[in-house]
């Protein structure tokens, strides 16, 4: 079953782009702006056809949405279908849901427990983006039972889930999935300038040029209602993940809450890093780093970082001021493609 897409719409997005172009004259930029649940999904694509472009830009958006959809619990979505099955015994899955499982259970036993792809009884009982709550002590230690990755069992192309209160929670990483797709695709019908980017956190950036470059600018996660942005940089070829503390966030007896819950305590990490760039060759790797790091905070955060050879930049409050750490490949694949391309502008 496929989701209903959004009609689409322009809206003004936190995650901006810089673009310098020279065009031959076949060249042609296709911008499209969708829009679904809620979510921005911006498509800029430079294609020697404008109608071939449009109808690309409408297959990447459904290709993502397709995604979106089936592994969320919607009903009759893929993932939902699974799990109802997997509480009854051993159910086959694809391969794009074993390739999830398999990285986010990597990082799960490396970090010892810093991300799991089974908390989905914890965001329910928060009710992110939904009914907003703090939930008891009580109902915590229940669901952290529940969410447990003890409860997925793996075998031979098959799961299992051992009890009826685990759920899966998946839609970030298949984002990140769903991004490797597009790549594909782009790859395919020999696209080599574009960017798509999903809900101003996550990207696919291609293009080497230098008048082809995008420039990133990241959100200022702790202004309310206004666009300021405290970092910006520039990549190409590679995905780009944002993890922060304004994902679905609420305020409750002064307090934030937001929805990267740490699966070893069953609440938002709390630490001074306040986002987590992450910028790397694929897609379901760097949604999972991002969220992992950020958990982990400024020092364990860096620390499995370096460990990794992950190009990250933590994001760090520091009262009325932000510092930013910056990790050993970020310094070498970020920051000196965006100063090549800052002297370049100064010699024009």
């Amino acid at each position: 079953m496929k989701p209903n897409f959004g009609r689409i719409v322009f809206i003004f997005t936190f995650l901006f782009y810089f673009s310098s172009f020279s065009f031959s004259q076949n060249e042609v930029l296709v911008s499209k702006q969708f829009y679904y649940e809620s979510l921005p999904i911006l498509v800029n694509l430079i294609v020697e056809n404008e109608k071939k472009g449009e109808e690309l830009a409408l297959d990447i958006f459904e290709t993502i949405t397709n995604y979106m959809f089936n592994y969320s619990y919607e009903g009759g979505s893929y993932l939902s279908n699974i799990t109802y099955k997997a509480y009854r015994g051993f159910v086959s899955c694809d391969e794009d849901l074993l390739k999830i499982l398999g990285i986010t259970l990597d990082y799960y036993y490396a970090t010892k427990g810093a991300i799991s792809p089974t908390i989905g009884s914890l965001i329910e009982l928060w009710g992110f983006g939904k009914n907003p709550n703090v939930p008891t002590k009580e109902e915590i230690e229940y669901a952290l039972k529940a969410s447990s990755p003890k409860n997925l069992v793996i075998h031979q192309g098959s799961i299992r889930l051992k009890s009826k209160s685990t759920k899966f929670y998946l839609k970030p990483f298949a984002i990140g999935l769903a991004l490797e797709k597009v790549k594909e695709k782009l790859d395919g019908q020999k696209v080599k300038n574009a960017i798509v980017t999903i809900d101003t956190r996550y990207s696919l950036v291609l293009g080497k040029k230098f008048n082809n470059d995008w420039v990133i600018g990241v959100k200022n996660p702790l202004a309310m209602g206004i666009s300021e942005f405290v970092y910006s940089f520039s990549v190409s070829d590679r995905f780009v993940s944002v993890s922060s503390v304004d994902e679905d966030r609420f305020n409750i007896d002064f307090k934030n809450y937001f929805s990267i819950i740490d699966p070893r305590t069953g609440y938002p990490p709390d630490s001074k890093v306040v986002s987590v760039v992450v910028v790397g060759k694929k897609g379901v790797d760097s949604v999972v780093l991002s969220r992992v790091l950020l958990t982990l905070g400024d020092v364990g955060g860096p620390k499995f970082a370096e460990s990794r050879n992950v190009a990250a930049l933590f994001v760090v409050s520091e009262g009325a001021r932000f510092n930013f750490i910056k990790t050993k490949r970020w310094v070498e694949l970020v920051d000196k493609h965006t100063q090549d391309k800052q002297r370049k502008i100064k010699t024009r």
